[in-house]
């Protein structure tokens, strides 16, 4: 599974834990998903540099502005925990270096994206995010 050609996406983060507790579930219909998310902070950069095998998942953020206009970047390192879906690992912010930041994800693939979903959290602060990556592979 590990992909040597170049790879492109996007990082997208709400903060919001939305019961992520490991599994993509989502709930048609139930009062749940009503939800008035007005006070979630919504944030998406692309992203580059990006390693996926059946081992790692890696991967940078390009330059971003939180809401207070401060730059972000952040570089992601996450570790297979069973050899098959689920990834867990930390991010560096390169905004502050000090800040533990701890990050979860599923994967899922098909033959053009891979779409990677998880729980982030900084500051103790809880967020929902996913990135959708696209495989560029010339030779199909």
């Amino acid at each position: 599974m590990k992909m040597k050609n170049l790879l492109s996406g996007k990082m997208y983060w709400v903060q919001d834990d939305f019961n992520f507790d490991g599994l993509l579930e989502i709930k048609i219909g139930s009062k749940d998903s009503k939800k008035s998310y007005k006070d979630s902070e919504h944030i998406t950069t692309k992203i580059e540099n990006i390693v996926i095998d059946e081992f790692v998942i890696k991967f940078t953020t390009k330059p971003y502005k939180n809401i207070d206009g401060t730059p972000y970047s952040y570089s992601l390192n996450l570790t297979s925990l069973d050899k098959e879906f689920h990834y867990k690992g930390s991010a560096k912010s390169y905004a502050d270096e000090e800040t533990k930041i701890e990050v979860s994800c599923e994967i899922f693939d098909n033959k053009k994206k891979y779409i990677l979903f998880g729980k982030w959290v900084e500051y103790d602060e809880v967020y929902t995010w996913w990135a959708i990556i696209n495989k560029s592979n010339p030779s199909r």
